[in-house]
C-alpha cells in the first residue's frame, strides 16, 4: 500500500453534533449524551460536564475513541458500575458504528431492581447504540495547513485547485505577492506540490 493510499485510508466517520437518549429498564433510567471530540482533553471536559449535569445519577459511565488519526486513543470507565459492565459496552457500541473521535457518556438514574451483571451490560451498550443512532453522521478527512508565497497568477491558479481537492485558504495578505495558508485533505499535499 502506498502512502497516498494509506493518507486517503484516514477518513473517519465522526458525528456531525451532539446526540442524546434516553433508555428505560426495569425503572432504571439511562441518560445517553455522545459528541464529536478531537482530543482526550475535550474528552474529558464533555464528561465532566455532563455528569455535572445529572447529580442524582447514581452512575455516570464513559467510552471516547479520540485523536484519529495521528494519536489513536481509546479508553472507558465503568464509574463504580461492577467492572466490564458498563465502560466496555459502550466503548463497544462506538466501535461497532464505526466512529472515530467520539466520546458517550451514559447516566443511570437507579430504578431500585438490580439488573444483574447482563443485564448492565445489556442496558449500556443499547444505550449507546441509541444515542450514537441518534446522531447524524459525517465522514472526515485529515486536514493539514500549508504556507503559500506566490505571484498573484499563480494565485489564482493556487485558489482553483485548493477548491477542487476540497480544501479552502484560511487567510491571504496582499503585497508585490501574496502570502497565504491552505487547509487541504492530507491525501492531497502531492497535488500542490507544483505551486
Amino acid at each position: 500500500m502506498n502512502l497516498l493510499q494509506t493518507m486517503a485510508d484516514e477518513n473517519y466517520k465522526t458525528l456531525k453534533s451532539s446526540s442524546s437518549s434516553e433508555y428505560v429498564v426495569q425503572r432504571s433510567r439511562f441518560f445517553g449524551y455522545a459528541i464529536s471530540a478531537n482530543t482526550v482533553e475535550e474528552s474529558q471536559i464533555f464528561i465532566k460536564n455532563i455528569s455535572e449535569k445529572h447529580p442524582e445519577a447514581n452512575h455516570c459511565c464513559w467510552a471516547y475513541k479520540t485523536e484519529f488519526p495521528d494519536n489513536p486513543q481509546q479508553h472507558y470507565n465503568d464509574a463504580g458500575e461492577p467492572s466490564g459492565t458498563a465502560g466496555r459496552p459502550i466503548a463497544d457500541a462506538i466501535s461497532q458504528a464505526d466512529l472515530k473521535n467520539v466520546v458517550v457518556v451514559i447516566c443511570r438514574v437507579f430504578g431500585g431492581v438490580k439488573l444483574g451483571i447482563r443485564g448492565l451490560i445489556n442496558a449500556y451498550h443499547q444505550s449507546a447504540k441509541t444515542t450514537l443512532e441518534n446522531a447524524e453522521i459525517i465522514v472526515c478527512q485529515p486536514m493539514i495547513l500549508k504556507d503559500f508565497n506566490l505571484s498573484y497568477p499563480l494565485f489564482e491558479k493556487l485558489k482553483h485547485k485548493v477548491e477542487a481537492i476540497g480544501g479552502k485558504i484560511e487567510n491571504s495578505e496582499f503585497s508585490d505577492s501574496v502570502k497565504c495558508t491552505v487547509n487541504i485533505p492530507r491525501s492531497k499535499t502531492e497535488e500542490l506540490d507544483s505551486f
